[in-house]
């Protein structure tokens, strides 16, 4: 089986996993300037970073790379008098893919266990990828990001690139 879709490697983006011991993110989301209330699993964008909402207790924040410091700094100072949350940068725990093409979705479906059918444009999660921890996004149609631990990385792209008719592009994306 082979899929006709661009596997390209995301360059390194800044990533927060942010956690909060009691199931109130969306204050969390309120205290980092967020005034609109964010939906599970969708993909909402602020002023220099985009929000992910993975679950009551816990926040996914992506930035560019020349933005991590920045971020970081605003998102500490802005939840600095709440104990019960921990905001930990795993930029350099993630790496990512991207899949593009007209079969992406169809390659997606062979490799975690998601309803693509309630996965639309700007939605993402926390699945499995080959049985691998990992969070996916649908960016656009036809495409899809794919974040796994740097230490799985090798192993999933190896993986990819066997269900594709394209070759594999180590030209890292922004």
């Amino acid at each position: 089986m082979s899929f006709a879709v661009e596997i390209m490697c995301l360059m390194q983006q800044a990533l927060f996993d942010l956690r909060v011991a009691k199931p109130d993110i969306d204050q969390c989301i309120y205290d980092v300037g967020i005034k609109d209330p964010v939906k599970y699993n969708r993909l909402q964008s602020a002023d220099h970073f985009e929000l992910l909402k993975l679950g009551p207790r816990r926040l996914l924040i992506r930035a560019s790379l020349d933005m991590e410091q920045q971020v970081e700094k605003s998102l500490v100072e802005c939840l600095a008098l709440r104990t019960e949350v921990s905001l930990v940068n795993v930029s350099d725990l993630y790496q990512g893919l991207q899949l593009e093409g007209r079969q992406a979705r169809e390659l997606l479906a062979h490799v975690a266990p998601l309803d693509l059918d309630r996965f639309p444009v700007g939605a993402g999660t926390g699945t499995q990828v080959f049985s691998i921890a990992g969070i996916i996004i649908h960016e656009a149609v036809a495409r899809y990001s794919i974040y796994v631990d740097r230490s799985y990385f090798n192993y999933v792209q190896s993986r990819m690139s066997n269900l594709t008719a394209v070759s594999v592009s180590t030209t890292r994306q922004e």
